[in-house]
C-alpha cells in the first residue's frame, strides 16, 4: 500500500419517501470516494443506485468493499421497510470492473486484508439462527474463492466479530467482540486461528 490515499463512504441525507419498494429519482446512495492524504485529488469511484461502503484497499491495486448491488434483501426485516441485503464485491483502483464476489443471502461487512492476502470480512449467518445470533468471521481469496468460516458459527462466547485487522508479522488477528443488533463496538479479542478446535462436549 502506498500510504498516501484515503478512501471512503459519504452520502448527503435523504429525503423520507412513503413507498421503500419504489425508488424516486434523486434517492441518494452511499459511494465510495478516494482522495490523498493531504485532502486533494479527491475523486468519486462509484456512482450508481446502490449503497457502496466499507472499502478496502487489495494487494493487487484493486478495492474490496460492500455493495446492496446483488439486490437481495434480509430475512427478518418487516414488509413495510425491507433492508437490502449488502456482500463483497470489488473493483479496478478507477471504479470500473465492478464484480460480486459474495452471494451469500444475508448481510456482510469490514473486509480487510491477511497477511497471507485473504479477505476477511463478517458475515451475518443464519445457519442454525434459533442456537446462535453469530456474526462470525469468514476467508476468501481476492477473487471471492473459496469462502470458509474461520472458527464455526457455533459458540456462544462471542456474538459478532467486528472490525479484523491483522497483526503484523503473525497470523494472530484482532477484531472487537460486540452484540447482535447493536453498535460496532465491546471487547478487543486477538484469535490465534491455529488454536481453534472443536469442543466434542459442546459442540461449540
Amino acid at each position: 500500500y502506498d500510504a498516501r490515499t484515503i478512501y471512503f463512504a459519504f452520502t448527503r441525507k435523504d429525503a423520507p419517501r412513503p413507498d421503500f419498494y419504489a425508488p424516486k429519482k434523486g434517492d441518494r446512495f452511499f459511494q465510495i470516494y478516494a482522495m490523498d492524504i493531504d485532502g486533494r485529488n479527491l475523486r468519486q469511484l462509484t456512482n450508481d443506485e446502490f449503497d457502496n461502503f466499507d472499502p478496502c484497499p487489495l494487494p493487487d491495486g484493486g478495492l474490496a468493499f460492500m455493495s446492496s448491488r446483488r439486490s437481495g434483501f434480509i430475512r427478518c426485516s418487516n414488509d413495510w421497510e425491507p433492508i437490502p441485503a449488502y456482500t463483497l464485491h470489488r473493483m479496478d483502483p478507477d471504479g470500473r470492473n465492478i464484480r460480486t464476489l459474495s452471494w451469500h443471502e444475508t448481510n456482510e461487512w469490514h473486509p480487510n486484508v491477511l497477511n497471507d492476502g485473504k479477505i476477511v470480512y463478517i458475515r451475518w449467518d443464519y445457519v442454525d439462527r434459533s442456537a446462535a445470533n453469530h456474526h462470525g468471521l469468514w476467508l476468501c481469496n481476492p477473487d471471492g474463492s473459496n469462502p470458509v468460516s474461520l472458527f464455526g458459527n457455533y459458540t456462544y462466547r462471542i456474538n459478532a466479530c467486528y472490525q479484523p485487522r491483522a497483526i503484523p508479522g503473525s497470523n494472530k488477528i484482532l477484531f472487537l467482540a460486540g452484540a447482535h443488533h447493536a453498535d460496532v463496538g465491546g471487547s478487543m479479542v486477538m484469535l490465534d486461528p491455529g488454536k481453534v478446535k472443536l469442543d466434542p462436549a459442546t459442540g461449540e
